[in-house]
């Protein structure tokens, strides 16, 4: 779903909304108040909950800076990080594409409420956390020929059961150097 509605349309908003389409009982639009959650508060983004066959269900977003965000709830981060990297190996193998890992990086983050992801955890989860959230940050470039751009892709992931995402891929156009 991420190459197909963030990276295959170099995160544009209007080629996504094409692809998503209409009608399909899958595929529902997220409430405006969710989307200003996601997104710090700041009005002006769309986005879709898509509901998974086996009950989960994936956030799709774009907020108005430009990325194109999909939220997974449930993962185990070492299968994602392993598919992220097949995806980008496999962008980086077509000539057309310069794929360049930029870094990696594991940091402790505020879980607290208003954060985005967090949930209510029981005060037992609170006091074992600490307020702490670990996540795993894999950070890669890609050129885009057919633009002369930058993109940046970003996954985070983690493996605490406490917050309502655990995976987070992000796909952001990089501003054109003046």
């Amino acid at each position: 779903m991420f190459s197909r509605l963030c990276v295959s349309t170099h995160g544009d908003r209007a080629k996504a909304i094409q692809i998503v389409g209409e009608g399909n009982s899958a595929i529902e639009p997220m409430e405006p108040a969710l989307l200003r959650d996601l997104e710090n508060g700041k009005p002006g983004g769309v986005g879709w909950i898509i509901h998974m066959p086996l009950g989960d269900n994936v956030l799709l977003d774009f907020p108005p800076t430009g990325t194109c965000i999909v939220r997974v709830p449930r993962v185990q981060p070492a299968q994602m990080e392993s598919a992220f990297r097949s995806l980008l190996d496999q962008y980086g193998a077509n000539d057309q594409f310069a794929v360049h890992r930029e870094g990696e990086q594991t940091k402790t983050l505020d879980a607290g409420p208003g954060q985005p992801g967090a949930v209510k955890a029981p005060e037992d989860d609170r006091r074992r956390m600490d307020g702490k959230l670990k996540v795993h940050f894999l950070v890669y470039s890609m050129s885009l020929p057919d633009t002369g751009r930058n993109a940046e892709l970003v996954l985070a992931t983690t493996e605490s059961q406490a917050v309502s995402i655990q995976g987070t891929l992000s796909f952001e156009i990089a501003p054109e150097k003046r």
